[in-house]
Protein backbone atom coordinates (compact mmCIF):
# COMPACT_ATOMS: atom_id res chain seq x y z
CA UNK A 1 0.00 0.00 0.00
CA UNK A 2 1.16 3.25 -1.02
CA UNK A 3 0.54 6.34 -2.12
CA UNK A 4 2.79 9.51 -4.18
CA UNK A 5 1.75 13.20 -4.12
CA UNK A 6 3.77 15.41 -6.05
CA UNK A 7 4.23 17.34 -9.88
CA UNK A 8 4.92 14.45 -11.69
CA UNK A 9 2.39 12.19 -10.55
CA UNK A 10 -0.56 12.10 -7.63
CA UNK A 11 -1.74 8.52 -6.78
CA UNK A 12 -2.46 6.07 -4.61
CA UNK A 13 -1.58 2.24 -4.94
CA UNK A 14 -2.40 -1.66 -3.05
CA UNK A 15 -1.29 -4.91 -3.69
CA UNK A 16 -0.39 -7.93 -2.44
CA UNK A 17 2.29 -10.93 -3.18
CA UNK A 18 1.84 -14.99 -2.75
CA UNK A 19 4.54 -17.24 -2.53
CA UNK A 20 5.02 -21.09 -3.04
CA UNK A 21 8.12 -22.72 -2.31
CA UNK A 22 10.90 -24.86 -1.04
CA UNK A 23 13.18 -23.37 1.55
CA UNK A 24 11.39 -20.58 1.07
CA UNK A 25 13.26 -17.22 2.89
CA UNK A 26 11.92 -15.99 6.10
CA UNK A 27 11.44 -12.26 4.68
CA UNK A 28 9.10 -10.15 2.75
CA UNK A 29 8.98 -11.70 -0.32
CA UNK A 30 10.32 -11.20 -3.73
CA UNK A 31 11.32 -7.03 -4.47
CA UNK A 32 11.30 -6.89 -8.39
CA UNK A 33 13.28 -4.10 -9.66
CA UNK A 34 10.64 -0.91 -10.26
CA UNK A 35 10.36 2.61 -9.45
CA UNK A 36 9.90 2.96 -5.37
CA UNK A 37 11.20 -1.18 -4.38
CA UNK A 38 13.59 -1.88 -1.59
CA UNK A 39 16.27 -4.23 -1.27
CA UNK A 40 14.64 -7.51 0.81
CA UNK A 41 17.03 -8.22 3.95
CA UNK A 42 17.40 -11.37 5.35
CA UNK A 43 15.56 -12.02 8.92
CA UNK A 44 17.33 -14.98 10.41
CA UNK A 45 20.40 -16.75 10.56
CA UNK A 46 18.85 -19.85 8.66
CA UNK A 47 19.58 -17.21 5.45
CA UNK A 48 22.07 -18.15 3.15
CA UNK A 49 22.26 -14.57 1.71
CA UNK A 50 23.22 -13.68 5.93
CA UNK A 51 24.82 -16.94 7.10
CA UNK A 52 26.78 -18.92 4.83
CA UNK A 53 26.76 -21.73 7.29
CA UNK A 54 23.95 -23.08 6.35
CA UNK A 55 24.03 -24.77 2.99
CA UNK A 56 20.52 -24.26 1.50
CA UNK A 57 19.04 -23.51 -1.70
CA UNK A 58 15.62 -22.50 -2.07
CA UNK A 59 13.12 -22.25 -4.86
CA UNK A 60 9.86 -20.50 -5.12
CA UNK A 61 6.74 -19.22 -7.10
CA UNK A 62 5.11 -15.98 -6.92
CA UNK A 63 2.03 -13.78 -7.95
CA UNK A 64 1.76 -10.90 -7.39
CA UNK A 65 -1.23 -7.94 -8.17
CA UNK A 66 -0.89 -4.40 -7.76
CA UNK A 67 -3.39 -1.71 -8.28
CA UNK A 68 -3.32 1.94 -8.83
CA UNK A 69 -5.59 4.92 -8.80
CA UNK A 70 -3.75 7.30 -10.87
CA UNK A 71 -4.94 11.46 -10.23
CA UNK A 72 -2.40 13.11 -11.99
CA UNK A 73 0.48 11.74 -13.84
CA UNK A 74 2.73 14.56 -16.04
CA UNK A 75 4.07 12.39 -18.86
CA UNK A 76 -0.45 11.67 -20.06
CA UNK A 77 -1.99 15.03 -18.37
CA UNK A 78 0.65 17.39 -19.73
CA UNK A 79 1.97 20.73 -18.30
CA UNK A 80 0.88 21.17 -15.14
CA UNK A 81 0.97 25.07 -14.93
CA UNK A 82 -0.21 25.73 -18.83
CA UNK A 83 -2.08 24.10 -21.77
CA UNK A 84 -0.06 21.40 -23.24
CA UNK A 85 -0.07 17.91 -25.04
CA UNK A 86 -1.50 15.30 -23.45
CA UNK A 87 -3.54 12.14 -24.02
CA UNK A 88 -6.80 10.24 -22.32
CA UNK A 89 -5.77 8.25 -19.34
CA UNK A 90 -7.27 5.49 -17.56
CA UNK A 91 -7.90 6.47 -14.02
CA UNK A 92 -7.89 2.83 -12.62
CA UNK A 93 -4.25 0.76 -14.10
CA UNK A 94 -4.07 -2.96 -12.46
CA UNK A 95 -0.65 -5.19 -12.45
CA UNK A 96 -0.10 -8.59 -12.25
CA UNK A 97 3.05 -10.31 -12.02
CA UNK A 98 3.98 -14.13 -11.84
CA UNK A 99 7.78 -15.40 -11.12
CA UNK A 100 10.33 -17.77 -9.92
CA UNK A 101 12.97 -16.98 -7.62
CA UNK A 102 16.23 -18.90 -6.53
CA UNK A 103 17.93 -18.60 -3.70
CA UNK A 104 21.45 -19.79 -2.63
CA UNK A 105 24.22 -18.47 -1.12
CA UNK A 106 27.31 -17.81 -4.26
CA UNK A 107 30.30 -19.55 -2.04
CA UNK A 108 28.22 -22.67 -2.21
CA UNK A 109 28.34 -22.85 -5.86
CA UNK A 110 31.84 -21.62 -6.72
CA UNK A 111 33.16 -24.66 -4.15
Amino acid sequence: MGCALGNVATLANAGAQVRFGWNLPNDFGTFLIRPGSDSNTPLDKQDPRFFPRYHRIGIHLFVAVDGHAVLRNIFLDGNTFRDSHSVDKEPFVGNYMVGVGLISNIRDVLD
